[in-house]
């Protein structure tokens, strides 16, 4: 003879769809906390991506002149970096040329603030970016 077992199945709200619960509006709450962070970051990545295109040209123009657009080049992004909202924070800038490649690479910390607690939390962060320096010979 062969034993039924009725399987009982269990309620809609128990403990594991609270948990999930708790763990979906966990992570919403921290995401809603680091947006400014991720957004300025972000706004950095953009900067550094255009003066990467004035770096390349700077690159390629021979070296007395080559030495005062990164000069140049150095001010103008420096400026902007503080606009976006880092006047009140040190970072660190630094631009790399050579035959090979050319890069900009930053270092700054950015805060993140949880909202309606007030604990603040310094992040490092090193955005980088970088392209081949080769001239392009279009034949």
């Amino acid at each position: 003879m062969v034993a039924t077992f009725k399987y009982r199945q269990p309620s809609r709200i128990n403990a594991v769809s609270i948990s999930f619960f708790l763990l979906l509006g966990l992570i919403a709450y921290l995401g809603y906390s680091a947006w400014p962070a991720i957004l300025l970051h972000s706004n950095i990545k953009t900067e550094l991506h255009d003066g990467l295109i004035q770096l390349y040209k700077a690159n390629l123009i021979p070296e007395p002149g080559s030495s005062q657009q990164v000069t140049s080049l150095r001010g103008r992004m420096t400026a902007n970096l503080k606009k976006l909202g880092l006047e009140k924070r040190p970072f660190g800038l630094v631009l790399k040329r050579d035959k090979k490649k050319v890069s900009i690479e930053m270092t700054y910390a950015a805060i993140v603030t949880l909202q309606w607690i007030g604990v603040q939390r310094a992040i490092n962060l090193r955005p980088k970016v970088e392209t081949d320096a080769a001239r392009v010979q279009w034949d």
